[in-house]
């Protein structure tokens, strides 16, 4: 989905992540100005304060420091950024009721930069403490009110609130990055120079050329120098030198505006005092430790003025009015901090480098831009790290359990590492495959997520291995976290492919490839050449409408062929034959293996596996059950070409050739109506390359129907004959149990057999349609009785929460309820006993395991011990939950897990 549209979304509260350069503030400043610049044109000169558009106020929150934090100073630190060059009839308006009401009636979006450029979130080490109490505030604000409001923030000490609506920046398409550098002018001979650069995800620009700032500083490099980068550092060095080049002359001064910005921004790193701006006394104390002997060195007030004309620093105010300076972009402080730890080792002790968040950033930008020896170093201290982890983790189902410093190792290693320029070392890749390989075999579904999100870091097998255990399990959460991770494996091998085309039918099945259409794509436009998979999936996805476009002209010529298009009993036997049969064919082989992954069954597909089971074919239980379905294709394809076969000659003989044509084009619409989708699924199974063309789309139906009877050419003609005759004995026994009930009523029982038989019919007609209102209505008390529940709740404590847990015994109510409590309580949640949650995952994840479960109990907490003991919980009702409430009690326990 592109930015402008999920911006235009009008949530009440939004949040757009991104990794640094990505382009946050520019798409936030850009959706401001959109909005204003519609607020004006909506005016009139008559009605000057009536505004059909909303007024959009952006405010960027890197000098919001308030002694208390809460709604009402942000407010007064909106008014006051908002007007910050003290216009009085804009002082007026931010002071008058107009305002609150304006907020009130959603007139207003606010528009809030940099929340993680706050200045007390900057220099925490325990961000959830910190970062609550402005998530907090921010809803406060806006609560009650029908105005929206944006939040941006890296994604890195930036709020988890599963309430808000999240957008996530994925980067510049390829065409998107040529259209870009089209735009700016570059010559088409130096674009297909650049395209490795752009398209290579195994070189270290690929990954950050997909975002604005490096994009940007690729074209500067380019236009003043004709040698293409080898890696990121080269861009900022080249961004770096030529605008303090262009700024001082080549005495000595550039370099000594190049070191006192290099110890600015270190001691800015270093500090223990909130925020990325500091006061000018700050640049002069750096100014006076790097001055140089040169015949014209610069004094600290020509330095400044240099390093502001230069842009690497700008001029901003404090809310008391006071002076400050801060860099043009935190990117480039940290490029600066990195570059001074790189030339002074001994400033930071590289065992605090790797261990504390405080030098997190600076220790991902030495990865990127530091020597062999210096990675090296930092690499070796990482996997010592995470060395002496494995000997904490235990390796006991129940037991085990993320530390906080192995979370914060990973995700460094990860973060640094996930670009591909540099390779983990094997000592690192040895520890991480360890730990992650103990957490898919000991640990909850939130302990497996987080071993996905270090899949960077893995080796090739382990890469390997944890996606397939999260497309073949059962956790959809799982699978959209592993599709995400595919991302960092170039190229992708052909097994991993197969996995992935599952993966996309598996979410066509289930329907949830509408709703999260946007995370497929984010997922899908990441992996090697995304935007082919991003056709692919819009193709898939196309197949159902397809397939009842072209089943609804078979069902409307099969009409009109038969003389009586609206007799019921026409009606009744095309739409069962011609419609409602090949669509349903079409889901039942898409639910089979290996089409798509195995998954909960609902009630129709426990129904249709105990059918089949009657025939010797157990259908979505086998390994390969889609030949269950190949069987029965292949019986009617046959049966269908026989009786035209048989019909066309019986037309020749008597000289009837109008009647040939019908047959002719009837079998061939048969064919298209029964086949065509699933020649369709059955080729992106096996990856077509040329799936795209006409002519192979056309031609697909007719390659299955070959397939399917030779399939059933293979089983052997014993198995034929065999499940032919009892396939035949069978049908036929119900169809003659069926019409000779109608038969006879209609013939030896009178009127009233008739009566009978009539209302059976319609009754057998309508049975579809009821059924299905029964199942909106159950749908629609099944969700009020989950809120209901909710908002009944007594005690926002965990034992409130088991109480309303245990009243629940569908497992659709069960993740409806849990869900509820992870998006609208969420500063609950995270105050839960954490303990509680991973029970509950380890209890319901053991449940037919009694080994696994009673050790669970074993390890369970006092709340959840007594809701077992007063009968609230029991091995039958935790039976009952389904995998949906897997994934969402792993989502509450990754939410409960302090950052």
């Amino acid at each position: 989905m592109p930015v402008s549209r999920a911006l235009n979304s009008r949530s009440t509260l939004l949040l757009v992540q991104g990794p640094p350069g990505s382009g946050k503030s520019i798409a936030l400043r850009q959706h401001a100005r959109k909005l204003l610049n519609e607020c004006l044109s909506a005016s009139d000169e008559h009605v000057k304060f009536t505004r059909r558009r909303p007024l959009a106020i952006y405010v960027n929150l890197r000098r919001f420091d308030p002694k208390v934090i809460s709604a009402a100073t942000l407010e007064s630190y909106i008014k006051a950024e908002a007007n910050s060059y003290n216009a009085a009839e804009l002082a007026e308006y931010l002071r008058s009721s107009d305002f609150q009401a304006d907020i009130t009636n959603g007139k207003i979006v606010f528009v809030l930069d940099g929340f993680d450029e706050i200045p007390e979130i900057v220099g925490s080490t325990t961000i959830d403490s910190v970062v609550d109490p402005y998530v907090r505030a921010i809803e406060s604000f806006i609560g009650g009110s029908q105005s929206s409001c944006i939040v941006a923030s890296r994604e890195y000490k930036g709020p988890r609130v599963p309430g808000w609506r999240s957008v996530q920046l994925i980067g510049l398409s390829h065409s998107q990055q040529l259209a870009y550098l089209r735009r700016r002018g570059v010559s088409p001979q130096l674009i297909s120079e650049l395209k490795p650069l752009l398209t290579d995800q195994r070189m270290d620009l690929a990954k950050e050329l997909r975002f604005p700032l490096a994009l940007a500083l690729l074209y500067r490099h380019m236009h003043k120098s004709p040698e293409l980068p080898s890696r990121v550092g080269v861009l900022y060095e080249s961004y770096i030198s030529e605008s303090i080049s262009s700024t001082l002359r080549d005495d000595g001064s550039g370099e000594q505006l190049r070191e006192t910005l290099e110890r600015m921004a270190f001691n800015l790193t270093m500090s223990r005092e909130p925020g990325l701006a500091v006061d000018p006394a700050t640049f002069v104390a750096s100014a006076a430790v790097h001055s140089h002997d040169t015949s014209h060195p610069l004094a600290w007030p020509n330095l400044l003025s240099a390093a502001l004309r230069s842009r690497m620093l700008f001029e901003v105010r404090n809310a008391t009015g006071n002076e400050l300076l801060r860099f043009g972009h935190r990117r480039v402080q940290e490029y600066f901090a990195t570059q001074y730890v790189l030339k002074h080792p001994s400033s930071v002790d590289i065992h605090e480098l790797a261990t504390s968040p405080q030098w997190r950033e600076t220790a991902v930008t030495l990865f990127q831009v530091g020597e062999e020896d210096q990675v090296n170093a930092l690499d070796r201290e990482i996997a010592s790290g995470l060395a002496e982890e494995e000997e904490r983790l235990t390796s006991t189902f129940g037991d085990f359990e993320w530390t906080g410093h192995s979370v914060h190792l990973l995700e460094l290693a990860t973060a640094a590492l996930g670009s591909g320029r540099i390779v983990p070392s094997r000592e690192l890749q040895t520890s991480v495959d360890r730990l992650t390989r103990t957490a898919w075999q000991c640990g909850t579904l939130g302990d497996k997520k987080f071993a996905l999100d270090c899949l960077p870091v893995e080796s090739e097998n382990m890469q390997l291995d944890d996606i397939e255990s999260a497309f073949s399990g059962n956790s959809g959460w799982l699978r959209s976290a592993a599709l995400r991770e595919c991302g960092s494996i170039r190229p992708l091998p052909g097994e991993l492919e197969s996995l992935i085309r599952r993966l996309i039918v598996t979410l066509l099945l289930h329907g949830r490839g509408r709703r999260d259409v946007d995370a497929i794509d984010a997922g899908l436009v990441g992996l090697d050449e995304g935007e082919d998979w991003i056709r692919l999936r819009k193709a898939v996805f196309r197949l159902p409408r397809l397939v009842i476009a072209i089943c609804l002209t078979m069902a409307l010529l099969a009409a009109v062929d038969s003389g009586e298009p609206f007799a019921y009993h026409t009606l009744r036997a095309v739409l069962i034959f011609y419609f409602a049969m090949p669509i349903a064919f079409f889901w039942m082989f898409v639910a089979s293996t290996p089409i798509s992954f195995r998954s909960e069954p609902s009630a129709l597909r426990r129904f249709l596996s105990r059918v089949f089971s009657r025939y010797g074919m157990a259908y979505m239980d086998d390994a390969d059950s889609s030949e269950a379905c190949l069987y029965i294709l292949s019986f009617i394809f046959v049966s269908v070409y026989a009786f035209n076969a048989v019909m066309i000659t019986i037309d020749i003989i008597r000289g009837e050739y109008r009647d040939i044509l019908v047959l002719a084009l009837g079998g061939v619409l048969y064919t298209y109506a029964w086949a065509w989708g699933l020649a369709c699924v059955h080729g992106f199974r096996f990856s077509w390359p040329i799936l795209y063309s006409i002519l192979r789309y056309a031609t697909a139906p007719w390659s299955f129907v070959w397939m399917s009877v030779r399939t059933l050419t293979e089983i052997g003609a014993r198995f034929l004959i065999v499940t032919f005759i009892r396939s035949f004995v069978t049908g036929a026994f119900y169809l003659t149990l069926f019409y000779g009930t109608f038969y006879v009523l209609r013939t030896y029982a009178g009127w009233i057999g008739q009566e009978i038989a009539s209302w059976l019919s319609i009754s057998l007609t309508l049975v579809l349609p009821v059924l299905l209102c029964a199942a909106l209505v159950r749908e629609f008390l099944s969700r009020r009785r989950v809120k209901k529940l909710f908002e009944q709740s007594r005690f926002n404590d965990v034992q409130g929460f088991l109480v309303g847990l245990a009243r629940l015994r569908d497992s659709v109510e069960v993740s409806d309820y849990l869900r509820l409590w992870r998006t609208q309580k969420t500063a609950i949640v995270k105050r839960f006993d954490r303990r509680v949650i991973r029970c509950l995952s380890m209890l319901a994840a053991g449940v037919d395991d009694d080994t696994a479960f009673e050790l669970a109990m074993g390890n369970a907490p006092q709340s959840v011990a007594l809701a077992f003991s007063n009968g609230l919980l029991s091995r039958e009702i935790i039976r009952s939950w389904g995998n949906e409430t897997l994934d969402e009690l792993g989502k509450l326990d990754e939410l409960a897990r302090a950052r």
